[in-house]
């Protein structure tokens, strides 16, 4: 995780980027979260934090070796 100057309003999750994690999330929660390119979760300081999404989001990363070779990562 991650906040940068260049951009005050907004921090990262980040999370590897030669995983199919991010475009696991982007398929499953593309309309509650955004993203940067395929390695990082955008979340506002000024938005209530998506916490389900979020959270399904981690535990799928967290879990990834275990189900990389599951469609959407058994999700």
């Amino acid at each position: 995780m991650d906040w940068k100057l260049k951009s005050p309003d907004h921090y990262c999750l980040f999370f590897h980027c030669q995983t199919k994690l991010v475009d696991t999330f982007r398929e499953l929660y593309g309309e509650v979260l955004d993203f940067q390119g395929n390695r990082a979760i955008v979340l506002s300081l000024s938005k209530p934090l998506p916490k389900v999404a979020i959270k399904h989001c981690i535990e799928l990363a967290l879990t990834y070796h275990q189900r990389k070779n599951l469609l959407l990562l058994g999700a």
